[in-house]
């Protein structure tokens, strides 16, 4: 077969790319980790974009909602990281531009769902090295202009017990425990 269609995040370009990992919710949402970007970018099941997962605890509507008074999370939004900003296109016309929030080192790689539907996300920037678990909740709301912190966090950098070097992905098996990919 030959491709059926292909997205990215709105306001990039191939070179300013660099998707790494997917994950598909049960009601058709995408995610797809994105290194060069540092984010999470959530899709439709059409490849329509939604929004960003810009911090761990923080996402591209959510920021939005906080900066902006008439914010519509049916506008459109883009956030390249390359470029440095934030660009929002008000519904009633005309584009606003913000700065991003402050750096705070987030580098998303693996990006997983487990069996109830918890997002598990691989955090690898410099010092971190962290797994972050999601609930459910968070991942199927409706709009993530309220999205919450990770309802659980575990590693650190290091090559001791509970540390990583580089993790990867992490899954969850039917007990509930963690394996997780350490590069």
């Amino acid at each position: 077969g030959g491709a059926l269609g292909a997205f990215g995040p709105p306001g990039t370009s191939i070179p300013e790319r660099s998707p790494v990992y997917l994950a598909v919710t049960e009601d058709g949402r995408v995610l797809v980790s994105d290194r060069a970007q540092h984010g999470i970018f959530v899709y439709d099941a059409d490849g329509n974009y939604l929004d960003t997962v810009m911090l761990s605890d923080l996402t591209l509507s959510e920021y939005l909602s906080e900066q902006l008074d008439d914010f519509s999370p049916t506008a459109e939004y883009t956030y390249n990281v390359a470029q440095g900003e934030i660009i929002y296109s008000a519904p009633n016309g005309g584009d606003v531009v913000l700065q991003p929030p402050a750096d705070s080192g987030w580098a998303p790689l693996g990006v997983r769902l487990d069996h109830s539907g918890r997002m598990l996300v691989t955090d690898v920037a410099l010092g971190q090295n962290v797994v972050y678990v999601y609930s459910e909740e968070a991942v199927s709301a409706e709009d993530w202009t309220d999205f919450p912190a990770p309802e659980m966090e575990f590693g650190q950098a290091g090559a001791g017990n509970g540390q990583f070097s580089f993790p990867n992905n992490a899954v969850v098996d039917s007990r509930g425990r963690f394996y997780v990919v350490d590069g």
